[in-house]
């Protein structure tokens, strides 16, 4: 349950009058996440003394991980696709979800390892040079997202953010502490993580509504997206009215993109592409003023889409390429790209172009240090990798 202790520091973001927007407003709020009690939104210093889990958009049970394709194979692209065919560069694993490189160029990777609720996520490390495997920890409860940072990995799960310090050993780390607990979200997950140079760490908690778009009220913290400093143990608000701020990826200087997943109970918008500053925090409309409704005057302070993408496309990897953000479109089994250097506020959606199609589960993308697109294949349990080099340069023929 959200106490009201922790309820009180989010009361003027939420009780706001209904489509009132948060642009140009200098709102501070900070969440001291100490602050809270034993049954709400709080830190914790003992890995036992919280239950920790996180959801997915879609799983199946599979066994467990054993092998990687050292010998990398290529799948057959779509004529209308973008991109070349990909190598597959890991294989065998069992709901991969986020994953990021390590600094010997290692893949530390997220995955269910089993059934959504069997409590029996990893974080795997994977050899690229040999094509070994290590659980670095285990016994984690609907891991989605993961990041390194300032020594640590940190892990989301259900409903917490866990650390563990890591000193780029292969070899199985101590237990996780548990940072983050009872945090608010929508029942199923709260997405990824996104390390920033300065130290700092964007993460969501997905939104949560009782009753009906028209008349309910959006639980307390839910819907927001917020940047943690694990200096001062403290989380700042970067954006309110998210569904489900899924994924987020760095743009340049302030500015991040993240995506947002707009299905909820018989509500059914369009999925979206945003665009925030880390400085201004933003209304970025949920529940009233999703994009196919922001017409109306009174949402007019709602922050407008970069993109958007058919309703349950389920946007839920971002990542950006010099000028372009590739997504990963979950249930439609796509990567898209979206030109967003050329994107100016107050235009309309940008169109987006199909990089890469008929991928099962397609869920988190990464350029890695060679430059290649990577993808996890949730469903498929592998990590597939993308040439970009021929997007990014123009191609010379030779007489």
């Amino acid at each position: 349950m959200f106490s009201s202790a922790c309820g009180s520091v989010v009361a003027g973001l939420r009780n706001r009058p209904p489509r009132q927007g948060l642009i140009g407003i200098a709102l501070t709020l900070t969440l001291s996440v100490g602050a809270c009690t034993s049954d709400g939104w709080r830190a914790a210093s003992t890995p036992d003394s919280a239950a920790v889990s996180v959801g997915d958009p879609a799983i199946r049970s599979a066994p467990s991980p054993d092998s990687v394709d050292t010998n990398s194979t290529t799948t057959t692209p779509s004529p209308s696709q973008l991109l070349p065919s990909p190598s597959v560069l890991v294989d065998g694993l069992v709901g991969p979800t986020q994953f990021v490189e390590g600094p010997d160029g290692s893949l530390i990777i997220a995955q269910l390892n089993g059934d959504e609720d069997a409590k029996s996520g990893q974080i795997v490390l994977v050899d690229r040079s040999t094509g070994s495997k290590v659980v670095l920890v285990d016994g984690l409860d609907k891991p989605t997202g993961v990041a390194l940072l300032n020594g640590s990995l940190w892990i989301m799960v259900r409903r917490g953010l866990l650390r563990v310090t890591w000193d780029g050993s292969h070899s199985r780390t101590a237990s996780p502490e548990v940072v983050l607990e009872s945090l608010p979200y929508n029942g199923r997950s709260e997405g990824t993580l996104t390390a920033l140079s300065d130290g700092r760490l964007l993460y969501e908690t997905s939104g949560e509504l009782t009753g009906t778009v028209e008349t309910g009220s959006v639980t307390p913290g839910s819907g927001t997206l917020f940047v943690f400093d694990p200096a001062t143990s403290r989380s700042a608000v970067v954006a309110s009215g998210t569904k489900h701020a899924y994924s987020h990826a760095v743009v340049a200087g302030n500015r991040v993109v993240t995506t947002e997943i707009g299905a909820g109970p018989g509500v059914h918008p369009s999925d979206e592409l945003n665009v925030v500053d880390l400085s201004t925090p933003a209304d970025l409309g949920w529940p009233k003023c999703p994009f196919d409704r922001n017409s109306d005057p009174e949402c007019s302070n709602a922050v407008a889409p970069i993109s958007v993408f058919p309703p349950d496309s389920t946007p839920t990897g971002v990542v950006v390429d010099g000028k372009y953000a590739y997504v990963a479109l979950f249930v439609l089994g796509t990567i898209v790209r979206i030109p967003i250097a050329s994107w100016k506020t107050g235009e309309p959606p940008a169109p987006y172009e199909t990089a890469a199609t008929g991928l099962d589960g397609p869920h988190s993308v990464f350029i890695d240090g060679n430059g290649n697109l990577l993808v996890s294949e949730h469903m498929a349990g592998r990590i597939l990798s993308y040439d970009l080099s021929g997007t990014r340069k123009p191609k010379i023929s030779t007489p």
